[in-house]
């Protein structure tokens, strides 16, 4: 009877777990905005969802949403609200700066040199940029805890070090009006699982997408020219990978270490870098370009016969 009765509050017990998990994935998060009649308007309602560590945001106020803890209400797991700092608390507080057009932040010297420690402390969650944001400054938002940032269409350029480190930086579209990524923009962020480019993007500089191994797809915009040295360097999750026939420089060691067993390379690609894709399986590719000796088919362990 006594393990009949433990039986039953164990099954009970996992039934419960599992459906406060089930509760916890779906969240939903709504802040209304306020018009100037004091009245919140349905139309400009601000929601974002939660769902299996994915969060899609549909969101119109530029600024930063920090998701708040969860809590336990009306027999159900709801998020609290987070809090929300406008684009203008930002830049009154100093946390920010957006001049011309470029957004930066104020760098302070640290107990190991030159840090962003404003940015790193009040910017995480979902940052939304305003749209009058054409380029951001090195290592603006390097190793805040940014889950998702939300890029404006007219965009330019991406600086140097810019997402460094933002070790929880998931999914990223990169509009296509940004015509250069800079080095080690995105270096480092290990939790990223997606990014998405669109036709625009002219270069990929140097490192600029190394270490980020939960990538397992990319596919690169035609009108892309050249992939950087070490540009997805240690992207060990990734399987998939498409190349444009609009590239005509790769970079040494550009997909070194990466987890594809097969990349096609375009024919019309004219430089190769040494070690481009050590690690890689099988290459396939009909160009011009020459290996060296030492460097038999880039780094691949195997190549198709060219004609």
């Amino acid at each position: 009877m006594k393990k009949r009765t433990l039986i039953r509050g164990m099954m009970i017990c996992l039934g419960l777990t599992a459906f406060i998990l089930c509760v916890m994935y779906i969240v939903n998060f709504r802040q209304m905005k306020t018009d100037e009649s004091g009245k919140q308007n349905e139309d400009s309602a601000i929601s974002v969802i939660v769902n299996l560590g994915r969060v899609p945001v549909q969101l119109t106020i530029p600024g930063v949403y920090r998701m708040g803890p969860f809590r336990y209400e009306k027999n159900q797991f709801i998020r609290k609200e987070g809090d929300f700092i406008s684009w203008e608390e930002l830049e009154q507080q100093g946390i920010i700066t957006l001049e011309d057009g470029q957004l930066s932040t104020p760098w302070t010297e640290g107990d190991y040199g030159p840090e962003n420690s404003l940015a790193q402390k009040n910017i995480d969650g979902v940052v939304v940029l305003p749209d009058k944001v054409t380029s951001i400054a090195e290592g603006t938002f390097s190793n805040c805890n940014i889950s998702e940032i939300i890029l404006p269409d007219g965009l330019k350029e991406i600086g140097k070090n810019t997402f460094y480190h933002c070790s929880e930086l998931m999914f990223v579209s990169i509009p296509g009006s940004v015509k250069y990524i800079d080095e080690s923009a995105f270096a480092g962020c290990r939790k990223l699982k997606s990014v998405t480019f669109h036709t625009g993007l002219e270069k990929i500089e140097k490192n600029a997408f190394y270490e980020c191994s939960g990538v397992m797809e990319i596919s690169l915009p035609q009108g892309l020219s050249e992939i950087g040295e070490g540009a997805f360097r240690e992207c060990r999750g990734l399987k998939n990978v498409h190349i444009p026939d609009s590239v005509r420089n790769i970079g040494s060691g550009a997909f070194r270490g990466c987890g594809a067993d097969k990349i096609k390379i375009p024919h019309q690609v004219e430089e190769i870098g040494p070690c481009a894709f050590q690690g890689v399986i099988y290459i396939d590719y009909n160009g011009s370009a020459i290996f060296g000796n030492k460097d038999k088919f880039w780094g691949a362990e195997s190549m198709n016969e060219r004609n």
